[in-house]
């Protein structure tokens, strides 16, 4: 998912995802937009799918639940014609900052809401294939059936740890066969590794990558 801080960095965004081929998923503040919802057309023309944020932005811990989700309804309202326009049918809701209320009553009027108005929260996850564990476990959370329960939760943490790792030993290899850049203070210094000299090139600094991944540690002049 995305939160575009502008329409250049959202229209950036847009090219990436059709020069690799991938689909995403937008999360919109209304308030932000200014009634220009040409981005949010060219994102669903591209077949991206939409979510929303209440109006202004606020989490769940800046308001009470019933203007909270009178902030919500807002949301909703700027975009719900946009979307049926592009056949995207599904709404999708995620709470600003990952609050979700102060107290299990705020949040549970919240998820009410939401639930009578066939909203789908997007809770954030590790993979993007994650939530095909979650809607299992729906399906089992209320029941009496702990094994079930537990199976899924094994099952779901035994494939992240297998993803964690393959995302690991790929980051090491992409460090050791590539050279890495990194924007860095005049006065910094960079040493990759403790048997090598800083190289220090003005504003720049290059980090130098070896048959193996070494930790690289900064230290900054005085």
């Amino acid at each position: 998912t995305t939160r575009a801080g502008s329409r250049t960095e959202g229209e950036g965004i847009l090219r990436a995802l059709k020069k690799h081929d991938v689909l995403a998923a937008g999360f919109v503040i209304g308030d932000n937009i200014e009634g220009d919802i040409k981005l949010i057309a060219d994102w669903l023309a591209d077949e991206h799918t939409i979510g929303i944020f209440p109006y202004s932005g606020q989490d769940a811990t800046e308001l009470p639940a019933n203007l909270f989700i009178d902030d919500i309804e807002r949301g909703i309202d700027a975009f719900d014609s946009i979307l049926t326009a592009y056949n995207q049918y599904s709404r999708f809701f995620r709470f600003p900052l990952l609050q979700y209320g102060e107290t299990p009553e705020k949040r549970k009027e919240i998820e009410e809401f939401l639930k009578i108005e066939n909203i789908a929260i997007a809770h954030v996850s590790v993979l993007s294939g994650d939530f095909i564990y979650n809607l299992s476990f729906e399906k089992v959370a209320n029941g009496e059936d702990g094994g079930k329960i537990a199976r899924i939760r094994d099952e779901y943490i035994a494939n992240i740890l297998k993803e964690i790792k393959k995302a690991e030993k790929l980051a090491a290899e992409v460090a050791a066969a590539a050279e890495v850049w990194t924007r860095l203070p005049l006065a910094a210094v960079v040493i990759p590794r403790p048997d090598r000299e800083p190289v220090r090139l003005g504003r720049w600094t290059k980090l130098l990558s070896h048959s193996r991944y070494h930790p690289c540690v900064g230290r900054f002049a005085a």
